[in-house]
């Protein structure tokens, strides 16, 4: 594992602590946590194109379906 170090705000450190106290785990966790989910969200521009490509060519997939 690596380990990067940031700088953050003193509020925003503040948040994260009781945060991080809410859920019971700690402030790396959270960091870790977050970093993952907001990676793990599709993106946007990649739906966009995929939503756009059947509906371009929609009525050349019916005639080569038939």
């Amino acid at each position: 594992m690596s380990t990067l170090t940031v700088a953050v705000p003193p509020e925003d450190v503040a948040q994260r602590r009781a945060a991080a106290e809410r859920l019971h785990i700690s402030v790396e966790q959270l960091v870790a946590a977050t970093i993952e989910n907001l990676l793990a969200q599709p993106d946007e521009q990649f739906e966009r194109t995929v939503e756009y490509v059947p509906a371009r060519n929609a009525v050349l997939y019916r005639r080569l379906a038939h």
